[in-house]
């Protein structure tokens, strides 16, 4: 697709949402929320079902009507989740236009926004540091997920500039109810769900809420299999009409198989990869991986204008396996055989401690109303780990693969590192309502980053057994963020905003000398829609976003990447347009659509890095489609059944080289489902979803390097039939 296409396709649809008629037209603000008036300090009701959302605090850690905020936010609904049965937030996150993700073998998630990839994600407006093996996201207790594009550091410190996926968790409710699911589907794949919540005491001032899942499947590949143990309890006290404290906790307990990607031989003399069967695995990963959630925040009003709110969080994953892997392949004549190595992981310990304090309040000057947020957040972020291996391989035929045998740890062959980074960052922002029509947002964020710490390695790897401490790091800066928005009727907002970004880059070149902070800036224009009394929302928007500084591998000092020895490149420009749609077309027919145009590329290289100027980005298609929609059939006799359906649609990709494509493809899903009252007036709901129902085999990544090539398959055709009682 050419560039000038998705301009004009903008321009197009900024013209006919602008000459859309506004439906029951109002005085403007009238039947929304008024971001002057202060929410009381109390817990709401459970939501109604639904795919149209239309407040979210992401953007401005305010609740603030997403018509009104200068902002590009997209919000997964609970409804949307349970008709699509999303287990894993790669499925979830489809759903989004601008937004690609990948579970890594249920190790990890990588998340790609505008383009930059990213493994954090955040819990409530809590940032989670993770790294590639701290696991999977349970989907459990997710209530609805929020996307907000763009940098974001003003509110959330150090984050890549793409945007920020905010996950959102069930609440206590006033209202007792409990509901129990059970599903089951294909590879033995078997999910228990629990969900109880209610008050404890007569006044109902003390709530609870406590949500658990048992996961247990194999898997389409050879060897690999994943159980996890889940639970998530909740409790909230309300002390008074004006103060509330809430406790939190979510531990799991995870052994599984890491199976992150599949590998095969790479002949670069003819540049052709050697295919296996798709099912065919040559690594055994088995791992087990912990993680602890423990939260503590309370909120305070002093008055109608002022309230605080502070935020504690513990935050901690564990990991340990003794797998082997593909060290390389070998070709004699026609024949390729293939070394395989042990390796130990001990322990893998990601840890985060934080917290986070903010001050709302609201006043008027010159008859303009003002939101004036005065916050200040710190996170340590505390990453460990060894990792040992064997000096020897164990080889076997690549297309007849036998079980490694005589692989044992060498002692010497060990590297352990451990390091500390403190983020500290102080903001203030003010959202103005100008006027009636017209409102601005303005925001600043001073962020200072100090990283400390120490490494040592066995004589195997050519160490000494001695610690050797890294040179400190200091990294500060200060980021604005600006908006505007004019919403001429209630059914139509018009905004643009510019941000930038700050991220201290935690590698270290071939000197050991600490890299140069990266830094983005972006500006973004859109429109927002609302249509049929709010039930149905629209949002377009034109973005270019330019992130200097990016940390890459050194290949001139570490051609293979192993090293971990590192280099920055001057920039990387993503340019795009992001459309989409969700809500209820007519009674009963709900639909959530998105389309994503994005050119990222190279825009400034570095002679080493072996990014090429002009090249594009490894795993961002140039266009992303999607569409899901369901229909609750009419009349006496299907009363209570439910169908739906939809696409997920990409166009290729490509990897970091620009050397290796993978092609576009289409996955074509649907679901059914019949929902009853029993006697007792308890409902029941049977449910069956069928994913990439047309069976396409398609990759998801695919790279080479030396004789190797490393690329990930798409899940064939799965089935999922689920039973819920919800009483």
């Amino acid at each position: 697709m050419n560039r000038p296409i998705p301009v004009a396709l903008s321009v197009l649809t900024l013209t006919l949402l602008a000459a859309f008629p506004a439906q029951a037209q109002t005085a403007p603000g009238t039947g929304q929320t008024d971001t002057a008036s202060l929410p009381r300090v109390e817990v709401s009701a459970e939501k109604d079902k639904g795919y149209v959302v239309k407040d979210s605090s992401a953007g401005t850690k305010t609740d603030t009507p997403l018509m009104e905020t200068p902002l590009s936010i997209q919000v997964i609904p609970q409804q949307v989740l349970q008709d699509q049965k999303v287990t894993t937030l790669d499925q979830a996150l489809t759903n989004v236009s601008g937004v690609r993700s990948q579970n890594l073998g249920a190790a990890a998630e990588q998340i790609w926004l505008r383009g930059f990839p990213t493994y954090t994600t955040f819990r409530n407006g809590f940032r989670i540091d993770v790294s590639a093996g701290s696991g999977t996201l349970a989907m459990t207790n997710v209530d609805e997920l929020e996307v907000l594009k763009g940098p974001a550091a003003i509110l959330y410190g150090r984050v890549e500039p793409g945007g920020i996926v905010n996950i959102v968790t069930k609440q206590p409710q006033s209202t007792p109810a409990y509901s129990i699911e059970q599903s089951v589907g294909s590879w033995d794949h078997y999910v228990t769900n629990v969900d109880a919540t209610g008050p404890i005491n007569d006044d109902k001032s003390v709530l609870y809420r406590i949500n658990g899942s048992f996961d247990k499947s194999a898997s389409w590949r050879d060897q690999v299999h994943n159980e996890r143990l889940f639970i998530a309890p909740t409790l909230q006290w309300k002390i008074s009409p004006q103060t509330q404290i809430k406790l939190e906790a979510e531990m799991g307990h995870n052994p599984m198989t890491f199976d992150a990607f599949q590998q095969a031989p790479y002949d670069a003399a003819t540049n052709q990869i050697i295919w296996l069967p798709r099912d065919r695995n040559l690594t055994n990963a088995p791992m087990t991986i912990d993680n602890t959630h423990l939260g503590l925040d309370w909120s305070h009003q002093f008055n109608d204008d002022w309230s605080i709110k502070h935020q504690i969080v513990h935050n901690k994953a564990h990991d340990f396996g003794m797998p082997y892997y593909v060290a390389a392949f070998n070709q004699t004549g026609s024949a390729w055989t293939v070394d395989r190595n042990l390796i130990s992981f001990p322990y893998i310990d990601t840890q985060t401690d934080a917290t986070i304090l903010d001050l709302t309040g609201h006043f008027e000057t010159a008859g303009m109303k003002h939101t004036l947020l005065l916050g200040a957040d710190y996170y340590r972020f505390k990453p460990s780990y060894i990792q040992s291996m064997s000096s020897t391989f164990s080889t076997t035929d690549a297309f007849n693969p036998a079980p490694p045998s005589g692989l044992v740890i060498d002692p010497t062959m060990y590297a352990q590192v451990d390091s500390t980074t403190n983020n500290l960052g102080v903001y203030v922002q003010d959202q103005v309502k100008l006027t009636r029509q017209w409102q601005a947002l303005l925001g600043f964020r001073y962020q200072k980053v100090d990283r400390v710490g120490q490494s040592k390695s066995g004589t195997g790897f050519g160490g000494n057994d001695q610690f050797v401490a890294d040179l400190p790091q200091h990294d500060s800066a200060t980021t604005p963020r600006f908006g505007v928005l004019w919403q001429p009727r209630d059914s139509l907002s018009l905004y643009a905003n510019y941000a930038e970004n700050f991220g201290a880059n935690n590698g270290r070149d071939w000197q050991g000398q600490a890299l140069q902070p990266e830094s983005a800036k972006q500006k973004e224009i859109g429109a927002k829609s609302q249509f049929f009394d709010g039930k149905l929302t629209s949002t377009v928007a034109l973005f270019e976003l330019a992130k200097t500084n990016v940390a890459v591998c050194d290949l001139i000092h570490d051609p293979l990447c192993q090293a971990g020895v590192m280099m920055t490149i001057g920039e990387i420009r993503s340019r795009g347009l992001e459309s989409d749609l969700q809500g209820e077309i007519q009674p009963g027919w709900d639909v959530t659509a998105s389309y994503t145009y994005t050119d990222i590329i190279v825009s400034k290289s570095t002679p080493g890095s072996g990014y090429v100027q002009g090249n594009r980005m490894a795993n961002v298609p140039r266009n992303m489609l999607n569409l899901w929609s369901t229909y609750e059939l009419k009349g006496e006799a299907l009363h209570g059944w439910k169908i739906g359906g939809g696409l997920a649609a990409y166009s290729f990709s490509t990897d970091s080289s620009n050397k290796f494509n993978s092609p576009g493809y289409a996955v074509f899903n649907a679901m059914t489902s019949y929902e009853f009252k029993t006697s007792n007036r308890h409902s029941v709901t049977a449910q069956l979803n069928i994913n990439n129902l047309l069976n396409r085999q398609y990759l998801n990544q695919l790279t080479a390097w030396g004789n190797t090539a490393g690329f990930t398959y798409g899940t064939p055709r799965s089935a999922m039939a689920s039973l819920k009682i919800e009483f």
